[in-house]
């Protein structure tokens, strides 16, 4: 789409909006992707366990503990 002055718009539609999950079920033949033993019934009653903004409230929890646990202090040069 392009506007008054022909600069290019992209356009994001309500209905192209998925979370990741979302759109690997809306993929033909998605039962494919899963692992052995692993049935979207399994995933959809995880997925119901918590909501997307509590997942990621804990992912970005864990991120934060796995980066203090891995920080190490960068050299310092040595002034003479």
């Amino acid at each position: 789409m392009q506007d008054e002055r022909g600069k290019r718009r992209k356009v994001y539609r309500l209905k192209d909006y998925a979370t990741p999950y979302e759109k690997l079920k809306s993929l033909p033949r998605a039962e494919e992707y899963l692992k052995p033993g692993i049935s979207f019934g399994q995933l959809d009653r995880r997925a119901r366990q918590m909501s997307d903004t509590e997942a990621g409230l804990k992912m970005r929890q864990a991120k934060a503990v796995l980066l203090r646990a891995v920080k190490v202090e960068a050299p310092r040069a040595e002034r003479e």
